[in-house]
């Protein structure tokens, strides 16, 4: 724009220029000439830059539903007041269900960005939310049902982990071989079960999988469970134990294990009796049945 004026000698020069509100954030120049009658001149150059006042703040989802665990992808832009980008950061917050703020993170503008979801978000909608130089803008986002289940092995068990956001309920197949059981499962956000394949398969070394998983387990060996017969009469005599109550019980289990103990000793004796006839015999064979008939 040029503006002009006739002054004499002593008149001071002066205009007033408005800024337009959206003009271009850079540097500029004002020329100024001044010339006379005679054909003499001025002229000056005068500098001035505009700043970039932020004026706009978006905040963009490249999508708007999300699985637990996985990353929010988004941008921000911040404009000036000519709608160009200007390069800051600023904080951005993630909320909850109820609006607590559970992720945060610091984020250059104009950049494609993202901010993880905790690995058990509840399912329903969440917001992402960013603020600065006195403007906000936020967006919502879904969170998802996600049902996860996870399964590793520590020796012969199975730990069943629920790593999804719901209630996990049904059944649980299993194979050994050629060999299919199952097991219910009603596991909470977070909680674990815990099976013994020794109760489950018999001994033998397997292969061990879980379809519906996805989960393999390579040469797991189950073992025999191992019982003894003092074993099983220590849990008969404390099974006994645990009902007497009273002096006369008391005296009748004295008798009882006076006979039970007999009976052992008499089995044993027996068996080494038997033993050392049939010693005999076989030591007394063809030589002794000789000897006889002379």
């Amino acid at each position: 724009k040029v503006y002009q004026k006739i002054l004499n000698s002593n008149t001071p020069f002066s205009v007033s220029y408005l800024i337009p509100n959206k003009i271009k954030t850079k540097s500029y120049t004002v020329g100024v000439t001044a010339k006379n009658k005679l054909g003499n001149y001025g002229y000056k150059i005068l500098d001035y830059s505009v700043n970039a006042i932020p004026t706009s703040l978006d905040l963009n989802l490249e999508i708007a539903s999300y699985n637990p665990g996985e990353d929010i992808k988004f941008n921000i832009k911040l404009l000036d007041q000519a709608g160009d980008l200007m390069q800051e950061n600023i904080n951005v917050n993630l909320l909850n269900l109820d609006n607590k703020v559970v992720g945060s993170s610091i984020i250059a503008t104009g950049t494609n960005s993202s901010i993880k979801l905790p690995i058990q978000a509840e399912p329903g909608n969440w917001k992402l939310t960013v603020s600065a130089f006195g403007l906000e803008d936020n967006a919502v986002l879904t969170v998802k049902q996600y049902k996860h289940l996870e399964a590793h092995l520590e020796g012969t068990e199975v730990v069943v982990n629920n790593t999804g956001n719901v209630q996990v309920k049904g059944i649980l197949p299993i194979e050994a071989g050629d060999l299919i059981e199952s097991k219910d499962i009603n596991l909470d956000v977070g909680e674990s079960k815990r099976i013994k394949l020794e109760n489950v398969f018999p001994p033998g070394s397997y292969q061990v999988k879980l379809p519906t998983l996805g989960t393999v387990f390579d040469n797991v060996i189950l073992a025999a469970k191992k019982s003894s017969l003092f074993g099983g009469l220590g849990k008969l005599t404390g099974n006994v134990t645990k009902n007497v109550n009273s002096t006369s019980k008391k005296g009748l289990l004295f008798v009882a294990l006076i006979i039970l103990g007999g009976s052992l000793i008499y089995l044993v004796l027996g068996r080494r009796k038997n033993k050392e006839s049939n010693n005999f015999r076989v030591q007394t064979n063809d030589r002794a049945y000789m000897l006889g008939k002379k």
